[in-house]
């Protein structure tokens, strides 16, 4: 039977794992080069490229945590050669994804997809963003120890802190995206679709290159 101390110890634990959630929540929602890819990606009419793209970092995320637990974050950060191929391979995949937007862009019939991608594709690009950013593997070696002890993690912890993490980026991502789908239809009023359409593609392309640049 569970003593007052276990439930004390319990209740401090889902305390903290809450803080983390809305710590999480809030500092993905801070504009950044992935928030405004997927917000692009939804003005243009293509939801559901941003959707998986979001997918595709959380997952991205989860992984991260699951390579600082079991020690391999030190390992890949001794290695920036890793980072720097993984950034080349993104920062080419936002710069044509701005280049379909720029062609395409916004367009009265949302079925017609601006950015003409598969899914899979989507998710793998936004999960390997995510998995080969030095940002993303030094928020978690920062934030993980601090919340769960590395040297002894049993596996219903770390599973309570990668679904955590999956449900906070998850829900942050639905809010930038449902912000967007908003904006939308009061964009599509007005005349200058084509000005859009290239201030949107350059949103994009600047956010290859900031990635490039961190």
């Amino acid at each position: 039977m569970r003593t007052l101390a276990d439930a004390r110890k319990l209740k401090v634990h889902l305390s903290d794992i809450f803080a983390y959630f809305f710590m999480l929540f809030t500092l993905t929602l801070v504009p950044g080069p992935l928030n405004t890819i997927m917000m692009a990606r939804t003005l243009a009419g293509d939801t559901s490229g941003a959707i998986f793209f979001g997918l595709g970092i959380a997952l991205g995320d989860v992984i991260v945590i699951f390579l600082v637990v079991f020690g391999l974050g030190t390992w890949l950060e001794a290695r920036p050669m890793f980072f720097n191929f993984s950034q080349a391979i993104a920062i080419a995949y936002i710069l044509w994804l701005s280049w379909c937007i720029y062609n395409k862009g916004m367009q009265p019939d949302e079925s017609n997809d601006p950015v003409q991608t598969g899914r899979v594709g989507d998710v793998a690009a936004g999960l390997l963003t995510c998995v080969m950013s030095p940002q993303t593997l030094l928020l978690y070696l920062v934030l993980l120890p601090a919340l769960i002890d590395l040297s002894a993690v049993d596996a219903p912890a770390l599973a309570t802190v990668m679904a955590a993490t999956f449900s906070a980026l998850a829900a942050a991502f639905l809010t930038v995206i449902v912000l967007a789908g908003w904006l939308r239809p009061l964009l599509m009023q007005g005349r200058h679709l084509g000005v859009v359409n290239r201030c949107l593609a350059c949103l994009v392309a600047t956010s290859g290159v900031w990635i490039g640049l961190s």
